[in-house]
């Protein structure tokens, strides 16, 4: 139970952003104040009742698959203190829900800055992210289901997993009712449960590469496996990105970006949980030395990446008097940039476009006196950091910006707007 109390703790105490960026003060004012001893009391018996459910073969116990049936505030702790404490095996019903009991109980005393007995509006905005969830959860759950309202839409829309064109239109019905705070569960739900593309991806390969980059980057530990307590911190990352992007028409391809990119966690995750039943661990495997180098004997990296200021004289410059020409520029320990490389991003923008212009990349390092030459041609065409995309015509840059094309090529569209077709 100790163990349990530690693991909750770091669940539960991660960065607050319990305002949607998009979301006026006014908006969150609707809440009612609740007595402390209410809230710790419904908020357990919430907890627990769901993890009874959950328990169906009543051995007091929720293994994995038990544990996916949970509501989702419910779901990602248990499945968060079950991976680390118990290396993703059942967990103890009691024993969670006594730690949990006891760590609510000192988060609202210690957001309950008046000492009143009562948390308001503003001091339940204060809880910790995974408590405050389950606030807003357990609200949403009290009022009934009225046909004809929003309630419906949401069913209809969310019956086969969102898209982001179905989510902008229930989100823009729900602000244009005034109901987000009745919502804003469903619509956190709604961004982690997006609907999977049908069209097949670039296979082992592709997973290799999504589960590399989320184990280095937000994981952090490289040891050649990615778990699911790393994917699913990386999935509400990226919900978080989506949500602060939304809104902001100045931002939709990085929304759209995080979009794909919970689609390809969500991918991962599947497969990830296939590979358990198959008895092969609950991770997916990757080879840190192979996705940290850069096959230039590769055909099309062969063919098309840029080595000297000559070339870059002969096939950009001079060449896009003839064709615009798109470079791709690449810090070599760039770890968007090897990503882009292990999906296939690049040669996939050829393949989109190939007949409207041409695609090269550049590789550069700075701190490697062997790419000094071309390290120069980078810096005097002004950039700075990677990936870096620079459209050329008639021997000037007509284009720039940082772009995060996906295997499919798609994610440059605003970059080339102009010089290909739609």
């Amino acid at each position: 139970s100790r163990h349990i109390d530690q693991v909750l703790h770091l669940l539960l105490r991660k960065p607050r952003s319990n305002r949607f960026p998009w979301e006026t003060k006014e908006e969150k004012e609707e809440m009612s104040s609740i007595p402390n001893d209410k809230l710790v009391s419904d908020l357990t018996q919430r907890v627990a009742e769901n993890l009874e459910v959950a328990d169906q073969d009543g051995d007091g116990a929720v293994n994995r698959e038990e544990r996916s049936t949970l509501p989702g505030d419910v779901r990602s702790l248990a499945e968060g203190t079950a991976e680390a404490y118990l290396g993703g095996g059942p967990l103890n019903v009691k024993s969670f829900v006594s730690s949990y009991e006891r760590y609510v109980e000192r988060a609202v005393r210690q957001v309950d800055l008046n000492q009143d007995g009562v948390l308001s509006t503003e001091e339940q905005v204060e809880l910790p992210q995974g408590v405050y969830n389950s606030v807003v959860a357990m609200l949403a759950s009290e009022e009934p289901l009225r046909e004809g309202s929003l309630d419906s839409l949401l069913n209809e829309l969310g019956e086969n997993g969102w898209s982001d064109n179905d989510l902008g239109t229930f989100i823009g019905e729900v602000l244009k009712k005034d109901e987000l705070d009745h919502y804003r569960a469903d619509i956190y739900k709604a961004v982690m449960n997006p609907e999977m593309p049908v069209e097949d991806h670039s296979g082992a390969r592709f997973l290799e590469a999504v589960a590399w980059y989320t184990d280095a980057t937000v994981g952090r530990q490289r040891d050649g496996r990615l778990g699911l307590p790393e994917l699913q911190k990386a999935v509400e990352q990226q919900s978080q990105r989506y949500l602060q992007a939304y809104g902001d028409l100045q931002a939709s391809n990085t929304r759209l970006q995080a979009w794909k990119n919970i689609q390809k966690l969500r991918m991962l995750e599947e497969e990830i949980k296939q590979r358990e039943q198959r008895g092969e661990g609950a991770f997916y495997p990757y080879n840190p030395m192979e996705m940290n180098s850069i096959n230039h004997h590769e055909a099309w990296n062969s063919a098309n990446t840029i080595d000297t200021k000559s070339e870059f004289q002969k096939s950009v410059i001079e060449a896009s008097h003839d064709k615009p020409v798109l470079v791709k520029y690449g810090l070599t320990y760039c770890m968007h940039c090897l990503l882009l490389e292990k999906m296939g991003s690049v040669p996939a923008v050829d393949a989109k476009y190939g007949d409207e212009i041409e695609v090269r990349k550049l590789w550069w390092n700075p701190n490697d006196p062997n790419m000094e030459d071309i390290t120069r041609v980078a810096q005097e065409e002004g950039v700075t950091s990677s990936p870096f995309f620079i459209l050329y015509k008639d021997g000037n840059a007509v284009r720039s910006g940082y772009a995060f094309p996906d295997e499919k090529g798609e994610g440059l569209e605003t970059l080339l707007e102009g010089y290909v077709t739609p």
